[in-house]
């Protein structure tokens, strides 16, 4: 259900009531804490924008997969483009001309205004896999105005001692909680929800022939050969029902010829089957299983690794593949052009 007018409004002051505080005068998006919805008692992780002087707002970063995400670019061990794989509600102050022609007519509508630059509030949701939309939901915009709110309440009571907000031991952080149907907040330290290093977010079932392996695994003899494989995110949205999604492109490359064995666009829920399929078929028609097979990061070999076991093929990463890189850029080309 759509936000009501009065939950809109309610948004939009409570954006202008945060760009007011500039909390990001004293706080850095390092200085993560938790709001615990009251609804439903889920997290939402914050990080304050605007300390570095270019883009000033709020993300609360949703759940588990959220904190994930969160914290492996703090980290700095991000995979992917964190614009295909965050879970969070963003409120971003922008200059009025960067709105969405749709953002300036609702805020009209509304019968509000705000002036200056970085002043006028943007609100986007992200979800893994699909492009952000602008359109919230009630409850996301109830809990996004809770965020700003509580986020305020804690900064200020935090101005002078921001380095508090880090505890002595990493897994813990500070959430604030409600109390008394949510007319009271408390602080609490909770640990952070475990993350899991090789937990894969693609939960789904891999349908494979077990007759099929054990006939290639006698007849297919030759193991000269050394492949690439990449699975990624796309730049280039398509719609799926209502809704843009960024496609993942599986290819799969001899690294010896640099020729492009098998290439294939997926949604991030059958992108893993698609991989497992296409690995199967080329060995097939190439009557040729690959002594070894190298990635860029660990997500390919995560979808096809039982089959990697199963016919004993070596996997390595590595920070460099010029045959796969080469070829995913010459493929990359064609789809941007072909999209013109």
């Amino acid at each position: 259900m759509q936000p009501t007018r009065e939950q809109w409004i309610a948004l939009y002051e409570a954006a202008s009531a945060f760009k007011d505080q500039a909390s990001w005068e004293w706080l850095t998006n390092g200085h993560i804490f938790g709001i615990e919805n009251p609804v439903d008692g889920g997290l939402g992780y914050i990080s304050i924008l605007g300390n570095g002087g270019e883009a000033f707002g709020l993300s609360v970063y949703l759940g588990t997969e959220g904190i994930r995400v969160l914290m492996d670019m703090l980290n700095g061990e991000v995979e992917e483009d964190p614009l295909f794989t965050q879970h969070c509600l963003l409120m971003a102050l922008n200059d009025r001309e960067d709105l969405y022609p749709e953002e300036r007519k609702k805020i009209k509508e509304l019968g509000l205004t705000f002036r200056g630059k970085k002043a006028w509030p943007a609100f986007l949701y992200y979800e893994p896999g699909f492009v952000p939309s602008p359109e919230l939901s009630g409850a996301q915009a109830e809990f996004l105005t809770l965020a700003l709110r509580q986020t305020m309440a804690l900064a200020g009571e935090f101005r002078n001692k921001p380095d508090e907000l880090f505890h002595d031991d990493p897994t813990k952080i500070l959430v604030r909680c409600p109390s008394d149907e949510g007319q009271a907040w408390t602080n609490e330290w909770r640990s952070l929800p475990e993350l899991p290093e090789e937990e894969s977010n693609e939960q789904v079932a891999i349908r494979v022939d077990e007759l099929r392996l054990a006939r290639m695994k006698k007849t297919i003899t030759s193991r000269e050969a050394v492949w690439e494989i990449d699975c990624s995110y796309v730049p280039i949205p398509l719609m799926e029902g209502e809704r843009g999604v960024f496609p993942k492109l599986m290819m799969l490359v001899d690294q010896t010829s640099g020729q492009i064995l098998k290439a294939a666009l997926s949604n991030r829920r059958e992108i893993v089957q698609e991989t497992v399929d296409s690995l199967l078929a080329v060995m097939e028609s190439l009557t040729v299983i690959p002594s070894r097979i190298e990635a860029l990061t660990e997500e390919a070999f995560r979808y096809v690794g039982p089959l990697l076991q199963y016919f004993e093929i070596e996997a390595y990463l590595t920070t460099e593949l010029p045959a796969l890189e080469e070829a995913k850029d010459s493929m990359m080309a064609g789809l941007i052009a072909n999209r013109k």
